[in-house]
């Protein structure tokens, strides 16, 4: 049977058992729900054109595309997230449009993060917006054991926690984590020995650090000098 028209569209669905909107985008014929979405001017009507379409269909993605071209609110971009196939580049492009909104809704960032594939790009971005706008050590310090597979963010996330502690315990901390000889660790001995005044913490130090470590001995001679 020769189709050319959309009615022949439907006719040769019912003989085979395909729904006729896969056969109209076989044979690039234009159907109704083409038209309607081209139509289509509020997000409500667009949502009204894809629960028409049929999975897998070129009409289902071009419906959820203009979705989440027109929506502004991000539980909008969501239902677009959520509705679209997994692994499908629209998938991935309402994550980057939640990401890109979220200016302050740090659980929203997290949900990205959680969702996103692993040591994926978007991945990536959700930690380092999280990082960016962390405004407390126990936020950075999440950032840090997420960023597992990823030493570029790590090393961000300990110096925006060296550059924001106020305590020699925090900065301890990130002293151990660093990586040896690393310059975040060199800064955080630098920040560790300006900070400590009493004998009292030189030997909390004294007593964290690595034994014959640099930092050790400049703690010790600062204990010496003091009880001269």
């Amino acid at each position: 049977m020769k189709i050319e028209t959309w009615q022949d569209c439907q006719v040769v669905a019912e003989k085979i058992n395909v729904n006729s909107t896969l056969i109209a985008e076989a044979f690039k014929i234009r159907t109704p729900l083409v038209e309607q979405l081209e139509n289509a001017t509020t997000v409500e009507e667009m949502w009204e054109v894809y629960g028409n379409t049929s999975g897998g269909s070129e009409i289902e993605k071009q419906a959820l595309t203009k979705i989440l071209e027109n929506v502004t609110a991000t539980k909008e971009m969501w239902k677009v997230h959520n509705n679209a196939p997994d692994g499908s580049e629209i998938r991935e492009r309402a994550l980057t449009k939640i990401l890109e909104t979220a200016t302050t809704e740090e659980m929203e960032m997290w949900k990205v993060y959680e969702i996103a594939p692993d040591g994926s790009e978007i991945e990536k971005q959700a930690l380092t917006k999280i990082l960016n706008t962390a405004v407390t050590i126990e936020v950075m310090w999440d950032v840090y054991e997420s960023a597992l597979c990823d030493s570029e963010i790590r090393e961000q996330a300990l110096t925006k926690i060296l550059n924001t502690a106020v305590t020699i315990e925090v900065m301890l901390d990130v002293y151990e984590k660093a990586p040896h000889g690393s310059e975040i660790q060199k800064q955080a001995t630098v920040k560790i020995l300006e900070i400590t005044t009493t004998t009292e913490e030189m030997w909390k130090v004294y007593k964290r650090v690595p034994d014959g470590s640099e930092i050790q001995k400049q703690t010790i001679r600062r204990i010496v000098e003091l009880a001269e």
